[in-house]
């Protein structure tokens, strides 16, 4: 049997890997946000804080992005997308905001991401 102890890699090497694996992630999490956007619904509810949703995405540290609008999270599992931009828009709209923005989204964007991340 092997036991893996880990790789100890010299200062200098370890630091350019650092800061190439930093920005890789940093243009990770910005395009995410970016391709998000079409899906986020852009108002609640009562049409109160239109757009501000959409526009609250942050990156909280690497590979972590939160939503600080307050009602984000309800909206990310209850949202029906009844909107004009709705995924089940009333008049027949074939929109992409809705409820669980992050998942649709990455289901349709996920080798553009790939491309555009890893060039």
């Amino acid at each position: 049997m092997m036991r893996f102890k880990g790789l100890t890699l010299s200062g200098d090497l370890a630091a350019g890997l650092s800061g190439v694996f930093r920005r890789t992630q940093r243009k990770l999490d910005e395009e995410v946000i970016r391709q998000m956007q079409p899906y986020v619904p852009v108002a609640d509810s009562k049409y109160r804080n239109f757009g501000k949703m959409s526009r609250s995405h942050r990156i909280a540290s690497p590979g972590v992005i939160i939503n600080t609008e307050p009602k984000a999270r309800r909206e990310y599992y209850t949202n029906a997308g009844h909107g004009a931009l709705g995924v089940n828009a009333v008049r027949g709209s074939t929109g992409l905001r809705g409820k669980y923005w992050f998942e649709r989204m990455k289901a349709d964007h996920k080798a553009e991401i790939r491309r555009k991340v890893w060039k």
